[in-house]
């Protein structure tokens, strides 16, 4: 009897196992029902005044307005210029209320603000360098500001060159673009003081550093689109700046078989960590690697309003002319996921 009982049980056990094994046939295969959502802080609304709160690819509206609190009516539908992300905070920079607002990154309460009314500068831009120092630089503003981030207080200027551009961090260096004086000014953070100032194409407009790589690129030209007044228009550049040395190594025109480069207006660029930089023209996306230096070639035809990075599998995120918004391959440049977003958004971030 016992025998014929563990017969059975062998039997049931050999049915059980077949079984399973025929559910994770190619027939039949497992789903994946694993969550890939994730939410973009955009500028939205008249004048992009609106900071909301979106869930991706949904579309879901988390928040529609931080600023929609009576305390913010100082504001008046000013545009959101930059919005960034560091630790635990949310920093948006409106440049003609003069002030930074800060959130709290998880539940999107405010915190304080940082106000640069008594000198009537504009924050266009930020970068950090730890947990308690941040840098900023201003519209038309030779000086960029050293920010304790932990009281929200301003502690110093330190001058730079003229009309400072973007702003980035590097290995204990804070590397800012100057639009009109061509140059890149290097602060060092460490100490606190200016160490050197770098030539580099006409009219840079943004330093964006390689994650793996102690490389940067400088994506130079005006945007006549943007600029009426823009008359002598210089070739759209890509320098490569050598951050071991601290020098440029090599410049590459922005041009197409079609168009000039001083017809290709850049908007935006970002590196991906295997060293892929995406430059962002009204033409369509410019391709390079930074690392072998290969030739920027032009490998989408249609006009990109902006362009950024992304923490999702190192893709960028692109709002393009055809779509509300994409995640794209940094090496194939294809589309790999439609995003739902307002139709007229500025700056965005993803948190």
């Amino acid at each position: 009897m016992k025998i014929l009982n563990r017969f059975i049980k062998l039997i049931i056990s050999s049915l059980f196992s077949i079984l399973i094994l025929s559910s994770c046939s190619k027939e039949n295969p497992i789903i994946d029902n694993s969550d890939n959502s994730f939410k973009m802080l955009v500028a939205t609304g008249e004048n992009h005044s609106e900071l909301s709160v979106i869930e991706q690819p949904s579309g879901k509206i988390i928040n529609a307005n931080l600023l929609s609190s009576p305390i913010y009516s100082e504001i008046n539908k000013k545009e959101i210029s930059r919005i960034a992300v560091y630790g635990s905070h949310i920093y948006a920079l409106i440049p003609e209320a003069y002030k930074i607002f800060i959130y709290n990154r998880w539940n999107y309460n405010f915190i304080d603000s940082i106000s640069f009314e008594n000198e009537k500068i504009m924050p266009i831009d930020i970068a950090f360098s730890n947990a308690t120092d941040a840098y900023l630089i201003f519209k038309d503003y030779s000086k960029v500001a050293i920010v304790d981030i932990k009281f929200y207080k301003t502690s110093r200027f330190i001058d730079i060159g003229e009309s400072p551009s973007s702003i980035a961090y590097y290995s204990g260096k804070i590397l800012i673009t100057n639009n009109t004086s061509n140059t890149v000014s290097i602060i060092n953070s460490q100490n606190y003081t200016f160490e050197n100032e770098i030539q580099v194409s006409a009219s840079p407009l943004q330093i964006v550093v390689a994650p793996n790589s102690p490389i940067a690129s400088i994506i130079c030209g005006k945007n006549a689109l943007i600029d009426s007044n823009a008359t002598d228009i210089p070739n759209a550049k890509i320098d490569i700046l050598d951050l071991s040395q601290l020098k440029i190594t090599r410049s590459f025109d922005l041009r197409s078989p079609i168009f000039d480069a001083n017809k290709i207006y850049p908007s935006g660029a970002s590196i991906s960590s295997n060293n892929i930089l995406i430059v962002a023209t009204q033409h369509g996306l410019f391709k390079s690697n930074i690392k072998t230096l290969s030739l920027p070639i032009l490998t989408k035809k249609y006009g990109v309003k902006a362009i950024t990075s992304t923490p999702i599998q190192d893709k960028f995120l692109i709002i393009d002319s055809e779509s509300k918004g994409k995640i794209i391959s940094p090496i194939t440049v294809e589309t790999e996921m439609e995003l739902n977003l307002p139709l007229n958004i500025g700056t965005m971030v993803i948190i």
